[in-house]
């Protein structure tokens, strides 16, 4: 598994991206989640990305 990162753009107001942001992390298994951060106007969900099975691995 790779590190994976998603920025969400807010100002403190800004009520609508917050539930953005937490839509995407509860998306997330529990096992995949690594942190959440915040700093000005930003929130950035940290986590474990999933591998996708390459198509001759999903042909065996």
């Amino acid at each position: 598994m790779k590190v994976a990162c998603k920025a969400f753009r807010i100002e403190w107001d800004d009520e609508p991206n917050f539930d953005a942001a937490t839509n995407f992390t509860e998306q997330l298994a529990p096992e995949q989640l690594i942190s959440i951060s915040h700093s000005n106007s930003h929130v950035v969900v940290w986590y474990w990305e999933r591998e996708q099975k390459s198509r001759s691995d999903a042909e065996v």
